[in-house]
């Protein structure tokens, strides 16, 4: 158990190293050496733990971009969202190639959001259905979606993994336009359930 656990700390750092190459060219050469000997001790990790029957029933080894990108069908895309230490990261595959990318907030900051959305959501103690948090569900689109969110509202079809950040939340109730905050703001009072012009991802491709 405890080389299963070394092996997915080392390859949590080594995903990070090759982040950090990617954005600070001046320190790539540093950055990716040490990623290469922790490539190595991985390398090394993994064929010890090939000859244990127990972890080869649940290696749940991470799968290369061309991997995946090899499964996806036309027009389909794969969007992930992972934790690692304090930060969030994304990755698209889409017949574009891919992205890569941090989320600016942090963590901590991102939980709050979700969680004023799934508030909004859930019923309250007296069973009532509160108003649904549509500048929230914007504002955390536009934190998620990065850089991507133009190419994500234009995919025909998507395979999303956002377990461990979006655990609470379906990604299918995000807004994603500035028009639908506006819009719901301006019949709030008179109509605060209708969300009939309200973009939500999930009106928009399959999921």
């Amino acid at each position: 158990a405890s080389k299963v656990k070394d092996k997915q700390e080392i390859d949590r750092e080594i995903a990070r190293l090759r982040y950090e190459a990617q954005n600070n060219p001046a320190e790539a050469k540093n950055l990716d050496a040490k990623r290469g000997d922790l490539e190595a001790k991985s390398l090394a990790l993994a064929s010890e733990l090939e000859g244990n029957k127990a972890y080869k029933q649940v290696n749940d080894e991470p799968v290369t971009i061309a991997q995946i990108a090899g499964v996806l069908k036309d027009g389909e895309a794969f969007f992930k969202l992972a934790r690692v230490n304090s930060y969030i990261f994304a990755i698209l595959i889409d017949g574009q190639g891919s992205a890569i990318y941090r989320v600016e907030n942090p963590a901590v900051e991102v939980d709050k959001i979700i969680g004023l959305v799934r508030t909004s959501i859930d019923r309250t103690d007296e069973n009532k259905v509160p108003v649904f948090s549509v500048g929230g569900a914007h504002a955390l689109w536009k934190i998620l979606a990065g850089p991507v969110g133009d190419r994500l509202a234009q995919e025909r079809s998507l395979v999303v993994d956002a377990s461990g950040v979006l655990d609470r939340l379906p990604i299918g109730v995000l807004v994603t336009d500035d028009q639908s905050v506006a819009s719901f703001a301006a019949t709030r009072k008179a109509s605060p359930y209708d969300y009939r012009a309200v973009k939500f991802f999930a009106k928009q491709l399959p999921i």
